[in-house]
């Protein structure tokens, strides 16, 4: 189980309700430790956007790099989150997502430095073997990943799965 932290589509009331605290990146910490310390085996990551963007401040002694186990860039965003995430060690960074229906793709030199400089995650979304753009775009987009992150060739069946779920 993973729980993955994503402020994107958020529509904050001012004042909060009663019994709310102000909308924050420290409470967006906050809450990342809180699930942290009551889940510890399992996974805290967070897509730095808006409240979830940053945490430089310590909770309760503890900087981010305890109790974030991922930070997840924006798309196609390559720089790295140690200001962000005091503690957070590249190998637990994904930079340059891609978006593929949307045509948002990580160049080879992004994944080369991906790969490269100790970045241990990278994202990719919106893929879908049915949209206009798999052949010319996705597909590639998907064999220069395999190529540059990992030294080897992606092989396609030809043979597209729906959604299961």
């Amino acid at each position: 189980m993973v729980f993955f932290f994503d402020d994107e589509y958020s529509s904050y009331q001012s004042p909060p309700p009663r019994g709310f605290v102000t909308p924050s990146n420290n409470a967006a910490a906050r809450l990342c430790y809180e699930t942290k310390k009551a889940v510890p085996n399992k996974l805290v990551s967070v897509y730095v956007y808006n409240r979830t963007a940053s945490f430089p401040d310590p909770v309760e002694g503890k900087w981010a790099g305890n109790f974030i186990d991922y930070a997840i860039q924006d798309y196609g965003v390559d720089s790295d989150l140690s200001s962000n995430y005091p503690g957070l060690p590249r190998s637990r960074m994904a930079i340059s997502s891609q978006e593929f229906v949307r045509n948002i793709f990580a160049s080879p030199d992004a994944l080369r430095n991906l790969r490269n400089s100790g970045y241990g995650a990278h994202m990719i979304f919106s893929m879908d073997p049915y949209n206009g753009n798999f052949r010319s775009l996705q597909l590639p987009a998907l064999q220069l990943l395999a190529k540059e992150l990992y030294s080897d060739e992606l092989v396609y069946s030809e043979t597209p799965f729906a959604k299961d779920w």
